[in-house]
């Protein structure tokens, strides 16, 4: 991996102090009445008396001796003498070694102003703190979060109120110390967190995402080793930081502790092993070995038991992240508040693909902190009596609307189909046809570019992607005639295709696009599948899936013959859309994404056939929302 691409990538995901921040622009109806905040009754800290008092930086020890790393902020300055505590739990680095002068962190900055003292902790085996890490989300790092927060009531400053916040892997740490937590701990938010880690994050569709086992894999290598380079920032050519923040100036301790992460495995090379879910060693229990990684996919009926409340994050367009959401919210169990916007992970850019590319995000970052600051007041102040109602707040693009929902799918939701015909259409009817087919030859060069759903995750950039999505030889199109009026796609689109590969390996890949009446194509989803992964006939009876639902497991694993005409499944992940007047829908259909996944099953050649006739009819279900002709008729059911 190109060094030069670590520290670009790495430059927004490592440091939260060089977030930055966009301000809301308007034009938004917002569910969550943020804006009355105000009359929650004044701040803790009055506007002429606001500052941060001397950050102050601690080891904490664990039960097994293990010294773990913590800057402490606490509004010192304020009324009051104690005050409820927002803990982060990250593994890129609580706090950075700076030459100069301190950089501003505004939300540090924010939630001081708010009341709220701040807790950054390096998790075991990152950081400045001691000990190696086995796996990422080890068992051992899950039962460190209590004691850090009993750590924490026990401060002198602490009204003995503690929230877990954070962003990526930060927000699923604050999910994940809801399984074990300390009395303390009364809220949580997590913002675009991975809910399973095998088909959320490390293989969607079964196949592996390199930009996880490449680039992430490298960047917290060497911040594990305290390798400053990962950030490539400068003034004016001079170095600004050093490294990871020691404790209390102690570099001694600090040499100390990094030498103890040379015993951190290789993320990549464990990732490399694994094909099948059973592959991966995930905890079913904090009681397994430290070495098992802990995955909320697991763990919902104890996070549901401890009945904490927790304000989740996600977004249309941040990799799986408001799938997990979905889940979250329509199996029932879990207490809080569920958000859907359009944004780029960690919402600092908007990400509608039919809003200007340079829009703001909706809301800016300021009225996402409002939101964050009322729920937390009002999480903290309830003590554990939560018994607001569980409602889904999501954004509809193209639309530029928030809507919200009880239940998932929404009310008044229809499947509809068009089915893929002659002439690379996407069609209201069956085709008649025998034998009709396509098929294209995969290209393994071909990719959806650097700043897609899933770079997005490596530093939060925009998501754009290239317009067209640059047309191969290597891929099938299929395109609808415009739509009649303007319509709603809210949900899961399904793919429901008959494949055959000529060496029986392979992948399908499917993306859902937009054609404007002057030709310009906006990406709006996308969907992919390993063929050897058949959907599995025992979904979860206690968890809410996407269907058609695919196990990952062996027991549904499929060996296919060259040129064996097969099946093939699965949905493209949620998104929620306005689809304009006039517009085309299209479906494009590949073998490969170079820029996002491995070609697991790469060959020299491989030719991939879509059948489309009236013996292997394959189509496309759309989720709609509302009545009425759709592509020159009504949709068929």
């Amino acid at each position: 991996m190109k060094k030069w691409l670590v520290k670009l990538v790495f430059r927004l995901l490592i440091c939260p102090s060089l977030a930055a921040v966009s301000f809301f622009a308007g034009g938004m109806v917002m569910a969550m009445p943020y804006d009355e905040i105000s009359g929650q009754g004044q701040p803790l800290c009055l506007a002429d008396n606001r500052k941060l008092s001397k950050n102050t930086s601690h080891y904490i020890s664990m039960p097994d001796g293990v010294k773990i790393a913590a800057d402490v902020w606490v509004p010192t300055a304020c009324q009051g003498g104690s005050f409820p505590a927002i803990v982060t739990f990250t593994r890129y680095w609580r706090a950075a070694d700076r030459d100069g002068t301190e950089k501003q962190d505004k939300f540090l900055k924010y939630f001081i102003d708010a009341g709220f003292a701040i807790v950054r902790v390096d998790v075991r085996g990152t950081g400045a703190s001691y000990g190696a890490r086995a796996t990422e989300f080890s068992v051992a790092e899950v039962n460190d979060y209590r004691h850090i927060v009993d750590w924490i009531a026990s401060q002198s400053w602490s009204n003995e109120r503690v929230a877990s916040y954070g962003v990526s892997y930060s927000g699923n740490t604050a999910e994940l110390a809801l399984i074990d937590p300390s009395s303390a701990l009364k809220a949580a938010v997590p913002r675009f967190t991975d809910y399973d880690w095998y088909s959320s994050i490390l293989f969607p569709g079964g196949l592996q995402n390199r930009i996880i086992g490449d680039v992430w894999a490298a960047g917290v290598a060497a911040l594990d080793s305290n390798d400053a380079s990962v950030y490539g920032l400068s003034d004016q050519g001079k170095k600004v930081i050093k490294g990871v923040k020691p404790v209390e100036g102690n570099y001694t301790a600090l040499e100390e502790a990094v030498g103890q992460h040379d015993q951190n495995p290789k993320f990549a090379s464990a990732v490399d092993q694994v094909v099948m879910r059973e592959d991966l060693a995930v905890a079913m229990s904090l009681d397994d070995g430290f070495d098992a990684l802990v995955s909320p996919y697991y763990f919902q009926d104890k996070i549901a038991k401890n009945a904490i409340p927790a304000f989740h994050w996600s977004s249309w367009n941040d990799a799986g992240t408001a799938d997990g959401v979905i889940t979250r919210f329509a199996t029932g169990k879990v207490k809080g508040r569920f958000l859907i916007g359009a944004w780029s992970h960690g919402a600092e850019h908007d990400a509608d693909p039919l809003a200007p590319v340079d829009a703001r995000p909706n809301p800016g970052v300021k009225d996402q902190y409002k939101m964050i600051e009322l729920f937390l007041k009002t999480a903290l102040d309830a003590d554990g009596q939560w018994d607001a109602p569980r409602v889904l707040e999501y954004y509809t693009m193209g639309e530029g609307v928030w809507k919200s929902t009880t239940v998932w799918p929404p009310e008044g939701t229809r499947k509809k189909r068009l089915y893929l015909g002659p002439d690379f259409s996407l069609d209201l009817l069956r085709s008649s046809e025998n034998s009709g087919e396509d098929s294209f030859t995969v290209d393994f060069q071909a990719g959806t570019g650097k700043t897609s759903r899933w770079m997005t995750q490596i530093g939060g950039g925009d998501v754009i992607y290239p317009e067209g999505n640059s047309e191969i030889a290597g891929e099938v199109i299929y395109t609808s005639s415009p739509v009649q009026r303007d319509v709603e796609i809210t949900g899961h689109v399904e793919v429901s295709t008959f494949v055959k590969s000529s060496d029986g390996k392979g992948a399908v890949y499917a993306y859902l696009e937009l054609v404007a009446p002057e030709g310009t194509v906006h990406m709006v989803t996308e969907g992919q599948i390993r063929l050897i992964h058949n959907v599995s006939e025992n979904p979860p009876s206690d968890n809410w899936v996407a269907k058609p639902y695919h196990s990952f497991s062996r027991q549904d694993e499929r060996l296919l013959l060259p040129n064996e005409v097969v099946p093939v499944r699965f949905v493209m992940l949620p998104t929620s859309i306005r689809v304009p007047k006039g517009y085309m829908l299209r479906v494009r259909i590949r073998g490969h994404d170079v820029d996002a996944f491995d070609a697991m099953d790469k060959s020299v050649k491989r030719i991939i056939t879509i059948h489309r006739n009236n013996t292997h009819a394959s189509y496309i279900s759309f989720p709609i929302i509302g009545d009425g002709p759709f592509v020159g008729a009504v949709f068929h059911d």
